[in-house]
């Protein structure tokens, strides 16, 4: 995926584009009306630069992405055209036309805009009508409103996990959802797939050896005799690789990993040494462990606190590499830090034992969504954020809210169910409309 950075002029022209007057009719490059019913969330990541946009050319209602560029030739300079991530741009947003009308129809329609004042990040994310209301209500309105709405999030997921467990086996589908989580956003089909080479092994080479496993299957395994590692490092390669040759089921391509500007120390590498960290720690029995661990720890809170302990994993080797060839900053760090615990407990453990517990009859379930309800705050991502800003004014008043995992989970199970469904445009809003 391309991950070029944007010139001056090109923010300039992205601000335009942010802030355009919806109100208002606009002819495309090719002569067709054009309504703008939502600009779209403006991306900070790799991709399109504007994400979830609504409009409708020539009374055609359509709904994607909008990029952004100086001159339409930058689409094909950018090569756009060879990434996949660009499939869903409805609109062109431009500044020159400098295409000949062969490969301009080889395009999304474009729009000619001219560059606006520079705008702080703050301001990129423009309040929702629904900002109005929320300044209306107490604080504590609006954290009961968040919290009720992150139990349902809860009870959904825990029904889904359910449904996965009821088919393939209660800790095959935990420790499966465990592998997903590893790859946050970008990785998450190649960990399933991992995952998926990892259960063809039968089940004593996989207790045996389950770290030759990964790290073979996973094709990142460097050649000791061509890679420059550390004496460290090419004693763990080379003591891998003896292994991993003489049970390997077969060859087989590699899985094509995703890194696009990601951060090192949430490398796939060091995401594989946390899942070996894992299973060296719970075997194939994770839920039913860490169950074990916490069910005699009566205070919630506590147990809370006990499960993103157990789940903090540390590996003796790669706490302090990146990668196979790149050592970290100085001072050793969990190849599974207690943020990503925290996450894993939310969207995996807990919601996994309160299925668990329906499957096997017991009144846990109750006790899980207890647990979930005192867990502190999981870190920001790009839903807490365009959130924050587009529904409240103030970005203390924010703050101050939305604090709490079921706070956070609320905040993400609403957005995901109203804003983005209706493309953050206000008028459509089911919500806004009731109110």
């Amino acid at each position: 995926m391309t991950t070029e950075k944007c010139s001056t002029d090109e923010i300039l022209l992205q601000n335009a584009w942010n802030k355009i007057d919806i109100t208002g009719e606009y002819i495309t490059e090719d002569g067709r009306l054009l309504r703008i019913f939502s600009p779209g969330t403006w991306n900070v990541e790799a991709g399109p630069d504007f994400t979830n946009a609504k409009i409708s050319i020539d009374g055609r209602i359509l709904t994607g992405d909008v990029e952004v560029h100086g001159n339409s030739s930058d689409w094909f300079n950018h090569r756009h055209d060879r990434d996949s991530a660009y499939d869903n741009v409805i609109l062109h947003v431009v500044e020159h036309e400098d295409l000949p009308s062969g490969k301009r129809e080889l395009l999304p329609p474009a729009l000619l805009i001219k560059p606006a004042g520079v705008e702080t990040d703050d301001e990129k994310i423009i309040s929702g009508r629904c900002a109005g209301y929320f300044a209306n209500l107490e604080e504590c309105q609006i954290r009961s409103m968040l919290t009720a709405a992150g139990m349902e999030r809860f009870y959904l997921k825990s029904g889904r996990i359910l449904r996965q467990m009821l088919l393939s086996g209660t800790e095959q589908t935990c420790l499966r959802l465990m592998f997903e989580a590893a790859g946050y956003k970008r990785n998450r089909e190649c960990f399933l797939e991992l995952f998926n080479r990892f259960r063809e092994y039968p089940p004593d080479i996989r207790k045996e050896c389950f770290e030759a496993i990964l790290w073979g299957e996973s094709g990142l395994l460097p050649d000791p005799a061509v890679a420059v590692l550390s004496e460290e490092m090419r004693c763990f390669t080379e003591n891998t690789w003896r292994l991993w040759w003489k049970i390997r089921i077969g060859s087989r391509h590699g899985i094509d990993w995703r890194r696009d500007g990601g951060r090192p120390v949430n490398s796939p590498e060091r995401r594989i040494a946390a899942l070996v960290s894992l299973y060296r720690t719970f075997g194939e029995t994770p839920l039913r462990t860490l169950y074990v661990h916490i069910s005699s720890i009566a205070n919630q809170e506590e147990a809370g606190r006990e499960l993103v302990k157990l789940l903090t994993l540390h590996d003796i080797l790669w706490d302090k590499y990146t990668s196979f060839e790149l050592a970290k900053k100085p001072g050793p760090g969990a190849v599974f830090g207690a943020a990503s615990a925290l996450e894993t407990v939310v969207n995996v453990v807990l919601p996994g034992m309160a299925a668990a517990a329906k499957i096997d009859g017991r009144a846990d379930d109750i006790r899980a969504a207890a647990i979930w309800n005192v867990l502190p705050s999981t870190q920001d991502n790009r839903i807490t954020r365009v959130a924050a800003a587009r529904w409240f004014r103030d970005k203390a008043a924010a703050n101050q809210v939305m604090t709490g995992a079921a706070v956070r989970q609320g905040v993400i199970h609403l957005f995901q169910e109203f804003c983005d469904k209706c493309h953050t445009d206000c008028n459509s809003c089911l919500i806004y409309n009731s109110i």
